[in-house]
């Protein structure tokens, strides 16, 4: 039988059957259905549409459904007009992946079979065309972006969701209008659109349009009313309608439906001229543009939904927090089409990832928190209703820095030269500047007179220091030695006649609150540029906009400078993240004749960004000479080149790693929670460290923006430091291919929810994971076992430190190949404690104990205060003492509890941990931290060999004796705190015994020396050559924007 012939011979009368059906079949490889389930598909495919697609040669044995299940599914049959298969497919990319039918998945999965079981009941496939043919399609999806986006069947999708949403079916009914005017249909909770449709046309019933002809505020139907005089109810709408009367509608739309010759002097933004030309087809009609714009462009359900679902306060918090200048100045095509700012973006700019003030971005904050996503919820509508209170922040990143508390120390080094002098004006400039915590240094030949009584006259109480040298020396040479003896954390080069603004400086810091910034220029003005001339005052009052983080990461601003020849014009000042480059850094600056600088600038930047700050402005007095374009320049260029291309392998960064030659630099991006105290928080430090030093790019990636300064000023300022909120907004994978990197090394269970949440695919970079026990201290709710399996899908190389940081991953068949098991260490730091015993009033002969832990009730400080105090009550004659490190809501509750106890020390943050233990007896480490594994503080205090007394967790049992060396006690755990406290008192009071205690000290020396940082570093350098050797081998290459000969 025909195709055709089967098609006609189907009922037009049949219904959906009933769903008699205990078990839903499997469906997508196989696409078995009940009958039920293909009852649903019957009424909603289009049977004239698919037989045009299926042909009339097409043969079959059963129905309509059995053809597409069979042949139509697999040769990308659309079942209907209204539902692409393609285009469900974009939006729900994991649908492709698992092969599964897209419009099975879509009604069965998405929908749901209960909710097209209550709409789709008491339909016939007759009625189903009737309403098919009064729906509109291309204009819904037209008027509701978010059903294009999704993928939605738009028929599907009115009639079960969007006629509750208040949406239209077409520009010829009203579902609001109809629930408003028919009450016994509202009441009755009938899809209004199927009443018409069915039943209502047959009665006389109007559309919901019938009434409204957008000519004038009378002719409104009853909810496009109610819609305008809630509007009015708000300041923002209200401007010429206060005395309007009892019916201020009137006015409103006579106001606003004029030429827009007053709508300046109005608070909407609704210009009607504007609109009128974006709509040519309004003139010559009766309609008044603003209700034309409000109803026919906008719509109905769409306004309800701003105005009159939500109480008018929300909405007039919205308006108070919405900047409608802002948003129109910085969105210049809806200010062109003439729409109200606020209505444009509470309905469609949101959507579009378009910004309502500068204090709050869309983008930034719908990444930030995706449950907002999950709820559904505006999201600017959720921040000024309730995100603000609970602490949530609409900021974008980038916007943030510069407005961040930052006063860095900054050397001025002013290097002085025969052939380009530092003029008088040049100097009173640099010694005006307004930011404060500046000195000086004057390096190369000796101020002229003039210059050296400007700087002195201007900086009588600062610090002014002088570094001579001739102009023979190079200047990279001069360079070296007044970077060797500056103090400043930042570095300001300057030379030449150029001329700074007074705020040059003070601007120019402000970007380098942002941790990644290693290098950062101000903009130049020569005398043809058009505001070289405009007075410093004037052009900061126009430079109002300009003041945004501008920021370029090195791997793209090289290569992009290299191309565009922009190294031609040397540049005269320049601030600097000081840190210590290498000696054969500086001296093969002076192998260049002419470059010498852009290969310090490749070095000075490292893995991080250069900041183009453009309210930053230096005046050069004369257009400054072009580079030479002979042969030495040429040489330069090309050498500069090469040494770019041995950094950065192509113009994006690692865009392949396969093509990647071992003379290329590895760049390892280290994730870590933040920049605070914690052992997995201080090794990745420390690592860090390591690798900077054997001149491995590192840079780090945070999560918690909050930086313990002492702990930031123990890592390698060379090390940039990248923020995640801003990651996430520049694009994660963007990101990583923009800096270059070669590999990430994730010190948390934070780093993966970060990347493998925001990548649906394979990262481009391979990813190492050392596992700190954040698996096992994550709740089911945190990390879901799905989420688990998708971790170990993409992670390249599980390090861990305890066997039980496996559990989580060998529920999910983790291939042996994947996992490798290290120990921790950490360098042995030589600085004595700040504090001496005696100053303490510890006494001589005392017996000290030390906790070192994070402040959580886990880490167990109470435990040490119990057991120390029943201790001491057993020793009464024996001089003993407490001391406590860390910073916490634990440390904060106990401490006053104890004030008047002379021999319990609170100790707060320190950062000498190992000068500490060195005035310590016995190190205690009473934790009963589910993430516990290879404890840091327990190898601190190994290392200068005092012995520690540690609950049996993780690996703390192996830590503490090895090959029959004991270097300390293990206590046994218990949940009940008695118990617990108990065992520990016990532990503690036998190592009073100073004879016991000075035995297992010397296993704690032995044991201490097998945690050499040096080897460990060893070990994970070898892990990543392997990782990165392995994933270019087994992955194809990613497609590069451009060939790297090209891009250098």
């Amino acid at each position: 039988m025909r195709l055709p012939d089967l098609i006609a011979s189907l009922s037009v009368g049949t219904k959906i059957l009933p769903n008699n059906e205990t078990d839903k079949p499997a469906f997508g490889g196989d696409k078995t259905l009940t009958a039920h389930q293909r009852s649903i598909l019957a009424l909603l495919m289009d049977r004239r549409y698919y037989l045009a697609q299926a042909g009339e040669g097409q043969n079959d044995t059963a129905d309509l459904v059995e053809h597409y299940l069979q042949v139509g599914s697999g040769r990308k049959f659309d079942p209907s007009p209204t539902f692409r298969s393609s285009r469900y497919l974009d939006a729900t990319p994991g649908v492709r992946e698992t092969g599964q039918d897209p419009f099975l998945h879509y009604l069965l999965d998405t929908v749901g079979e209960a909710t097209l079981t209550d709409t789709l009941a008491g339909l016939t496939d007759a009625d189903v065309g009737m309403l098919r043919a009064r729906f509109d399609a291309d204009w819904y999806l037209r008027s509701y972006p978010d059903v294009e986006a999704s993928g939605n069947d738009p028929f599907v999708h009115y009639l079960t969701t969007g006629w509750r949403e208040r949406r239209d079916p077409s520009p010829s009914f009203s579902t609001g209008a109809y629930l408003d005017l028919y009450s016994d249909i509202r009441d009755s909770g009938i899809n209004p659109f199927r009443h018409w449709v069915l039943h209502g046309i047959g009665e006389g019933r109007s559309n919901g349009k019938a009434a409204s002809s957008l000519a004038s505020a009378a002719s409104l139907s009853a909810g496009e009313r109610q819609v305008l005089t809630r509007m009015v109810d708000i300041e923002r709408y209200q401007a010429y309608v206060a005395d309007a009367g009892p019916d201020p509608v009137l006015p409103l739309a006579a106001h606003f439906g004029l030429d827009g010759a007053n709508a300046d002097k109005a608070v909407l933004s609704f210009q009607a001229a504007r609109h009128v030309a974006t709509y040519p087809e309004l003139a010559g009609t009766d309609q008044e543009p603003l209700l034309h714009y409000l109803f026919a462009v906008v719509g109905e359900p769409a306004l309800r939904e701003l105005f009159v679902d939500k109480p008018i306060e929300v909405t007039r918090a919205i308006c108070e927090q919405f900047d409608a200048a802002w948003y129109l100045y910085s969105y210049p095509d809806v200010e062109a089409s003439g729409q109200d700012a606020l209505i444009h973006y509470m309905t469609v700019g949101w959507r579009e990832n378009r910004d309502p003030s500068q204090e709050f971005s869309t983008r930034a904050y719908l990444l930030r928190y995706p449950d907002i996503i999950e709820a559904g919820m505006h999201p600017f509508q959720h921040w000024v209703t309730f995100g603000k209170d609970e602490g949530r922040s609409g900021v974008s990143s980038a916007r943030n820095f510069r407005n961040r508390p930052y006063t860095p120390s900054i050397t001025a080094i002013l290097v002085n030269d025969d052939a380009d002098p530092l003029t008088p004006e040049c100097v009173f400039a640099i010694a005006g500047q307004t930011y404060e915590d500046l000195s000086f240094l004057v390096v190369g030949t000796p101020l002229s007179d003039a210059s050296r009584a400007a700087l002195e006259a201007r900086t009588r109480h600062a610090r002014i220091g002088y570094l001579s040298g001739d102009g023979a020396v190079p200047l990279s040479d001069l360079l070296h030695r007044a970077a060797a003896q500056a103090s400043g954390d930042l570095l300001w080069f300057v030379r030449g006649r150029g001329v700074h603004d007074f705020e040059f400086l003070a601007r120019l810091t402000s970007s380098f609150a942002d941790n990644s910034v290693q290098l950062g220029f101000g903009r130049r003005l020569e005398p043809h540029d058009t505001n070289f001339a405009v007075t410093q005052d004037e052009l900061a009052r126009q430079m109002e906009g300009w003041a945004r983080h501008a920021t370029t990461p090195a791997a793209v601003w090289f290569p992009e400078h290299l191309r565009t020849g922009r190294m031609a014009v040397d540049q005269y000042s320049f601030l600097w993240r000081r840190r210590i480059l290498c000696d054969d850094v500086w001296h093969r600056a002076g192998d260049y004749r002419h470059l010498g600088l852009w290969h310090l600038y490749l070095h000075m930047a490292s893995g991080g960004q250069i900041a183009t700050v453009r309210d930053a402005l230096m005046r050069i007095p004369a257009a400054l000479p072009p580079m030479p374009s002979n042969d030495d320049f040429r040489s330069d260029v090309a050498r500069l080149t090469a040494e770019v291309g041995s950094v950065w392998p192509t113009t994006h960064g690692v865009a392949g790693l396969a093509s990647v030659s071992e003379a290329v630099k590895r760049h390892v991006l280290v994730v870590t929670h933040g920049i605070f105290a914690g052992g997995a928080e201080n090794l990745p430090i420390q690592l860090a460290n390591e690798l900077a030093a054997r001149g491995i790019i590192v840079s780090m990636l945070i999560f918690k923006v909050d930086l313990n300064p002492e702990m930031r000023a123990t890592l390698n300022p060379g090390v940039s430091i990248y923020e995640a909120d801003w990651v996430m907004e520049y694009g994660s994978e963007q990101f990583l291919r923009d800096i270059g990197c070669s590999l990430i090394h994730s010190h948390g269970v934070i780093g993966e929810m970060f990347f493998f949440r925001l990548s649906d695919g394979p990262l481009p970079v391979p990813y190492v994971a050392t596992l700190h026990g954040s698996y096992e201290a994550s709740s089911s709710s945190e990390l879901p076992e799905r989420f688990i399996a998708k971790i170990v899908r993409n992670v390249d190389l599980f390090i861990y430190t305890a066997d039980k940081n496996l559990v989580p991953l060998l529920r999910h068949q983790v291939r042996p190949e994947r996992i490798i098991k290290m120990i921790n260490a950490m360098p042995v730091d030589e600085a004595p404690f700040p504090r001496t015993r005696a100053g303490m009033g510890i006494a001589e002969d005392a017996v000290v104990f030390t906790l070192v832990g994070r402040g959580i009730p886990e880490k167990g400080w109470s435990t040490a205060i119990n057991a120390f105090r029943a201790v001491r009550d057993l020793n009464p004659h024996r001089p003993m003492h407490l001391c406590l490190v860390g910073e916490g809501e634990e440390p904060d509750r106990l401490k006053p509890l104890h004030a008047d106890d002379p021999s319990i020390s609170f100790l707060g943050f320190q950062l000498r941990i190992h000068g500490l233990y060195r005035m310590t007896d016995v190190a205690i480490v009473p934790t009963r931290f589910a993430g516990e594994s290879f404890p840091l503080c327990i190898i601190q205090a190994l290392q200068v060999s005092v012995p520690v007394i540690a609950t049996d967790v993780g690996e703390i049992a192996s830590m503490l004796e090895v090959d029959g060396v004991a270097g300390g006690v293990v206590v046994e755990g218990s949940p009940v705190d008695a118990v617990f406290d108990a065992r520990f008192t016990e532990a503690m009071h036998g190592l009073i015994d100073d004879e016991r205690r000075e035995r297992i000290s010397r296993g704690a020396g032995v044991l201490g020396r097998g945690y050499d940082m040096g080897a460990f570093t060893d070990q994970y350098v070898a892990v990543y050559e392997r990782v990165i050797r392995d994933f270019a081998a087994s992955r194809p290459l990613m497609a590069a924007d451009g060939d790297t000969a090209d891009a250098v």
